[in-house]
């Protein structure tokens, strides 16, 4: 009886179909019949979204098709045309909450709004007429990354670690379907992320993805990987399972910054130190605020472990040209930090 649940248990006729880029009609804007979708099993963004509008009809759920503008294209202002536009979804009213549909791809969670069409205009057309209605987005504190590490350090200059990864909302889209990967890729992509270390082996990878409106992925794993070393000094990254999301940056800009999504990443990290060893320094904890986003580091100490935590939030936005060296001098310092080390001697 639940309108949702209908809704859910229709998904597998999408999941029947495949998608293909289709232009038929005037400009390209006239779907193929939901009858030919459903006979060739194959569709575009047209017509898999009129396909789903005439599934849930038959259950007798309404819905609006709808037309949106993804990456650069974008509906404009007040003014309207479907020219303004390259994609289409379905939207769904129902009695708790308004649902924005994507049809083209069912692994999308249903009830999450992902990052192509989130925070934008939509042309709705229902009963013949059509109206502008704005997509909604999520804050950017939920956009969030987890990383949990406890990282032995033995003797011959070689680390081993435990590593939970946690992937929220937007950060979750890159995500779908990694379960489904075989081993080779999964190991390439947790390579990637911990770029900063140079990867000898990653073991036991398991996975966990919550298809849910606000939808997760967790990701376990082992790995083990070689320490740089100079003369006695082991030279130990502060934040080793992590990509380096800070790109070099050029001394002059001519446009205003945009930063179009927003994040925030949470790292643990535990150094369990071995006997042989001993602490030599520390990267200093650093406190950062400014109108672009927010960054902390807390290290410190306890018995033979040395614990860094690190919290990193940038917010979504557009930024006139004259904040550029106050951007420049953020990121900057964020950069500085991120290659920071523990640096320990051997006894």
């Amino acid at each position: 009886k639940d309108p949702q649940a209908r809704i859910q248990a229709l998904q597998p006729y999408l999941s029947d179909t495949r998608y293909v880029s289709i232009q038929i009609g005037i400009g390209g804007f006239r779907p193929m019949s939901a009858e030919e979708v459903y006979r060739n099993k194959y569709g575009d963004c047209k017509a898999l979204s009129n396909y789903m509008m005439s599934l849930l009809k038959a259950c007798d759920i309404p819905s609006n098709y709808t037309e949106i503008g993804m990456g650069e294209q974008s509906t404009l202002g007040t003014f309207v045309h479907p020219g303004y536009t390259n994609h289409v979804i379905l939207q769904v009213p129902i009695a708790k909450d308004t649902l924005w549909v994507e049809c083209t791809n069912p692994d999308i969670p249903l009830g999450y709004v992902h990052s192509g069409i989130s925070g934008r205009n939509a042309l709705v057309i229902k009963d013949g007429s059509a109206y502008l209605a704005r997509v909604p987005s999520y804050p950017d504190s939920i956009q969030l990354s987890l990383v949990k590490a406890h990282i032995i350090i033995n003797p011959e200059a070689n680390a081993s670690s435990d590593v939970s990864l946690t992937n929220h909302m937007q950060r979750y889209e890159p995500l779908i379907g990694f379960s489904k990967l075989d081993l080779r890729n999964k190991s390439d992509y947790l390579m990637r992320v911990s770029e900063q270390i140079p990867m000898e082996k990653i073991n036991n990878i398991q996975s966990t993805e919550h298809k849910t409106a606000s939808p997760s992925i967790h990701i376990s794993y082992e790995l083990k990987f070689p320490l740089q070393r100079s003369g006695n000094r082991l030279l130990v990254p502060a934040f080793p399972v992590r990509e380096n999301k800070v790109q070099r940056l050029s001394a002059s800009r001519t446009s205003d910054i945009c930063i179009e999504k927003g994040f925030r990443n949470k790292d643990t990290i535990e150094f369990a130190l071995p006997s042989n060893c001993k602490l030599e320094s520390l990267p200093e904890s650093i406190r950062l605020e400014s109108k672009f986003g927010k960054y902390t580091t807390q290290i410190k100490v306890i018995g033979n472990k040395i614990l860094c935590c690190r919290d990193w939030l940038m917010y979504s936005g557009k930024y006139p040209l004259n904040d550029y060296p106050d951007f420049k001098a953020f990121m900057e310092r964020i950069k500085e930090d991120n290659l920071s080390k523990v640096i320990l001697i051997s006894r």
